[in-house]
């Protein structure tokens, strides 16, 4: 089977990008959940956190299974540019309208007329293009590894 032509570094860079993956969602809610005062809040960042993680992942292993498959590697791209698309539109979209009220509320009792720079490293439209740009450096890395290009 497929499976087993896998290496053993192949088997554990899918395990680190699992673990780093869930650990990094993890910590991201947990950080969202700062700005949250009502449980009303509190569900909708779990709501958001587990929406954007299973997303997450089913992209990977969407991506993943078409590898496995020796499918065109234009559909492994395909679907992960796709994921991306719909990633961003989580963050940029959803997320935004459910940390709107939150983040008024914490930039007022600050004095701040915006959110604070913390949470536009992470969640901001500068931060959503800079993880962009990475993804994008490592998906063409990988592939011109592989002799792609």
């Amino acid at each position: 089977s497929r499976l087993q032509m896998i290496p053993g570094t192949a088997w554990a860079s899918i395990l680190i990008g699992l673990i780093g993956g869930s650990l990094g969602s993890y910590l991201g809610g947990f950080y969202l959940l700062r700005y949250a005062e009502t449980a009303d809040e509190r569900r909708a960042i779990r709501s958001f956190m587990r929406i954007s993680t299973l997303t997450a992942a089913a992209i990977c292993f969407g991506v993943l299974l078409l590898s496995l498959a020796g499918i065109d590697k234009a559909w492994s791209i395909a679907v992960l540019a796709a994921g991306i698309a719909l990633v961003n539109y989580q963050c940029l979209g959803p997320l935004r309208r459910v940390m709107a009220p939150m983040l008024a509320r914490d930039a007022a009792r600050r004095g701040r007329d915006r959110p604070s720079w913390v949470y536009q490293s992470l969640y901001g439209r500068p931060a959503i293009l800079a993880m962009n740009l990475v993804a994008l450096c490592a998906v063409l890395h990988v592939l011109h590894r592989n002799g792609v290009f």
